[in-house]
């Protein structure tokens, strides 16, 4: 259920003890790392890998900045934030996965349980897709960026109708999983936000756009499912 946030002034959160409850399945090694609110979480198995985990809590601009220090070269790592909305902010600033906690947690038999699969989606084929060479022309740079982007679109769409079949399943309705930013796409495909843009607008690939949009309809991503899961082949 929702609180506002003036409600929760009253309250004084203990950080670590959640931590200790949300991330128990993951190896952890909690430690707060600053005092406006990152802590490192521990590490877990996400998307066939062991990786750092870390926490924001505050996505105020002091934060955000602290957070960029420390995590800039941890482009590896997979970051949460407590809401969709604080997790897309810091998403603009970070080259690694930023998740918000609301999008993959729930409540069952008196404990936390994190969606595995929802995490391990928004990683999608992030080192396995194949990466520009500075030898190669310019016009053959860009075709190769736009077929890694296509691959990942679908492998997003894929994971985001898993994700909507098995919410729809279990509750009856589905949730989408949270399509990534173009700045997350970029890191994930080594290219350059402007180049990013450019493949995007590119006249020869109009189907990145439908994807794009697509990605950010539940309904869509299950209509897209089947073909989805054929291009990726």
């Amino acid at each position: 259920m929702e609180v506002r946030s003036e409600n929760l002034r009253r309250y004084e959160i203990d950080t670590g003890n959640l931590l200790d409850a949300v991330f128990r399945s993951y190896r952890l090694s909690i430690e707060r790392l600053d005092p406006v609110g990152l802590w490192r979480v521990g590490r877990g198995k996400i998307a066939d890998r062991s990786r750092e985990v870390y926490f924001v809590r505050s996505c105020e601009r002091g934060a955000v900045s602290t957070v960029c220090d420390v995590l800039g070269s941890h482009g590896k790592c997979c970051v949460f934030a407590p809401t969709r909305a604080s997790s897309r902010t810091l998403s603009q600033q970070l080259s690694c996965v930023v998740i918000g906690l609301e999008d993959v947690i729930d409540w069952q038999d008196h404990a936390f349980l994190l969606d595995d699969d929802a995490i391990n989606g928004r990683f999608g084929s992030l080192e396995t897709l194949p990466k520009p060479t500075k030898s190669k022309p310019k016009r053959s740079t860009r075709a190769a960026a736009i077929e890694a982007l296509r691959q990942e679109l679908n492998a997003h769409i894929v994971a985001a109708a898993d994700h909507a079949f098995d919410t729809e399943a279990r509750t009856g309705t589905p949730v989408l999983l949270p399509r990534p930013t173009q700045a997350e796409l970029a890191a994930r495909i080594n290219v350059s936000a402007p180049t990013l843009s450019r493949c995007m607008e590119d006249r020869s690939a109009p189907e990145l756009r439908i994807l794009w949009d697509a990605a950010d309809d539940v309904y869509e991503v299950m209509k897209w499912r089947k073909l989805a899961a054929k291009n990726r082949r």
